[in-house]
């Protein structure tokens, strides 16, 4: 089963809308197969990819969304919404020590197949989580502007 991993922007800056291109980007990248989705907490882009990925999995039941959290975080259980539970698992990241959100994101960049990420020139913390990516290989979809830094 293919797994996802998401890194974006608390805010959104400019007249794109990262919902329709992830939901775009879902239709033509998982071609209606079942998905793992790690999920977490990015603000207003975290908003959006718990409501695709919820969208996708009502669509294809198998997929699944997992939540990364350290060995210090509570699990996050609803969508905004309340009573509505979301989270299929909680995948406790066993490295000593990690308790930042930089650190869990890259655990979840270096399980996935594939990273999705929101971004623009100006958010340094997810920049750096893409050039992670490029540098380890990784395969990310920018649904923003930024461009990586040449390795």
């Amino acid at each position: 089963m293919m797994k996802i991993a998401f890194c974006g922007c608390s805010g959104i800056n400019g007249p794109t809308d990262p919902e329709q291109k992830l939901m775009s980007v879902f239709e033509n990248e998982f071609d209606g197969k079942a998905v793992e989705f790690f999920i977490g907490g990015f603000g207003f882009f975290g908003f959006i990819v718990q409501k695709c990925c919820l969208q996708y999995k009502k669509a294809h039941p198998d997929s699944r969304l997992i939540y990364a959290a350290s060995h210090m975080d509570i699990p996050q259980k609803t969508d905004r919404s309340p009573g509505i539970s979301v989270i299929d698992e909680t995948v406790y990241i066993d490295e000593s020590g990690i308790d930042d959100v930089s650190e869990r994101i890259k655990w979840t960049v270096r399980n996935a197949d594939l990273l999705i990420a929101y971004a623009d020139q100006s958010y340094v913390g997810v920049s750096d989580i893409i050039n992670y990516a490029v540098k380890i290989n990784k395969r990310y979809i920018d649904l923003g502007s930024y461009e990586p830094k040449k390795q």
